[in-house]
């Protein structure tokens, strides 16, 4: 049975995924496809119960999120339910860190993702400059 306490999630870093976000209202429904989000920002790591990301912008603690992972190894995006936990400017640079509590069930697939033991990511610094 998967921990809630976020200290014993484990964590993986997944090569070349990414994130889209958008915020959840109850008329999300309405919007055109170019009203969508069309920026990816990089997946730091994603553990059980959710996810960090790399953005350029600030986010809210509590702010409920529709975050869509893109993850190679799957053919479809997956879509999740989502909270703001934290969100920390970083140093020197233009972007914000985000931490993201997954709401309500979880794709399968990312039960799947974690189980793998050789997921790795390649170097995120060209998204921070």
């Amino acid at each position: 049975m998967p921990s809630d306490r976020r200290a014993d999630q484990k964590r993986v870093r997944v090569k070349d995924a990414t994130i889209l976000y958008e915020e959840a209202t109850l008329l999300r429904f309405l919007k055109t496809k170019t009203e969508t989000p069309t920026k990816e920002y990089p997946l730091v790591n994603l553990s059980s119960g959710g996810a960090q990301f790399v953005t350029r912008e600030a986010l809210t603690p509590k702010q409920t999120l529709i975050v869509t992972l893109k993850i190679p190894a799957f053919t479809k995006a997956l879509e999740i339910k989502s909270e703001v936990t934290w969100c920390k400017k970083m140093p020197d640079r233009n972007v914000y860190q985000v931490g993201v509590r997954f709401m309500g069930k979880r794709p399968k697939e990312v039960d799947r993702l974690l189980k793998e033991e050789n997921l790795r990511f390649k170097d995120r610094s060209q998204y921070l400059e």
